[in-house]
């Protein structure tokens, strides 16, 4: 039997407005979905979540390091890098190495159905 979810992606658009409203309110502990919205977010403005150790700004996408986003998730580290390799597992997003950061980006094939 076919796995239905392989062959049949819906996808789901949300405005500003809606995820807003829909994201922690406050300095407690990132949900999932608090997560993936935040670093959708920022892969879209492509900016740099520190530039400390002066790491070039890519192109597209955004530069951060586990533990950077562990800190502003509220998460541990293990917990980041679970996440991260999920949504790269599912072809959402990818992430290169860059030293002590990572680059992440939308995958090519989500990048035009994940509209913010």
């Amino acid at each position: 039997m076919k796995d239905k979810h392989k062959d049949n992606v819906d996808w789901l658009a949300f405005n500003r407005d809606l995820m807003d409203c829909l994201r922690t309110q406050t300095n407690h502990k990132f949900s999932r979905f608090d997560a993936f919205m935040w670093l959708i977010d920022n892969i879209k403005r492509g900016r740099l979540l520190s530039d400390d150790d002066k790491v070039e700004h890519p192109e597209s996408g955004f530069t951060a390091s586990f533990n950077q986003l562990a800190d502003q998730w509220h998460w541990s580290r293990q917990s980041v890098s679970k996440f991260i390799k999920d949504l790269d597992k599912i072809a959402v997003i990818t992430h290169t190495r860059l030293g002590n950061y990572y680059i992440f980006s939308l995958n090519y094939s989500s990048s035009d159905k994940i509209l913010l």
